[in-house]
């Protein structure tokens, strides 16, 4: 019986180096796990920290962006108004030529009634210079000059008036 009694002792001896050795790789294994909890939770500050410092830069980087797309704003607001001062600028360019058009037009017609003027003038300073003899009575040359004069003038006038009102229509 003594040899039983040693061979259960063995058994129970080597259960329970069996469950120590068990219980001391378990021990590692918690001890491991703490170390893993400890590193994860470093980590997980670490992404934390991370996400806020990304958090603050979108907002900055949003804050940005309204400042630029106020700055781009402006610039077309700026944009538009010099395309529409360049717009005016070129119509009172074509305004202009059209009244330089419509000046040298009437000088040149002012021109040709002086020319015409001056050869009704020669004309008739001719006809002065020779004066028929006639039998029969003529009747008396009044008011030619001056209705030659006053033709002459009334189409200035007229000349005149058309490119002013050519003008006019223009700007309206």
């Amino acid at each position: 019986m003594a040899k039983r009694n040693e061979a259960t002792k063995t058994q129970a001896v080597d259960a329970i180096q069996a469950r120590i050795a068990d219980l001391k790789a378990l021990l590692n294994s918690y001890q491991n796990a703490g170390t893993n909890l400890a590193a994860a939770q470093a980590a997980v500050t670490s992404a934390n920290q991370a996400v806020a410092d990304a958090s603050a830069k979108l907002a900055a980087l949003k804050q940005q962006l309204g400042v630029d797309q106020t700055a781009v704003a402006a610039a077309q607001v700026a944009y538009d108004a010099a395309v529409a001062n360049q717009a005016a600028a070129q119509a009172a360019q074509q305004t202009r030529l059209a009244q330089e058009r419509a000046l040298q037009e009437v000088e040149n017609q002012a021109q040709g009634l002086k020319q015409t003027s001056s050869a009704v003038t020669l004309s008739k300073a001719s006809n002065k210079q020779a004066p028929v003899k006639t039998t029969e009575q003529q009747l008396p040359q009044t008011g030619n000059d001056e209705g030659l004069l006053a033709s002459a003038l009334g189409m200035v006038l007229m000349a005149l008036a058309t490119a002013f009102g050519i003008q006019k229509r223009k700007e309206d």
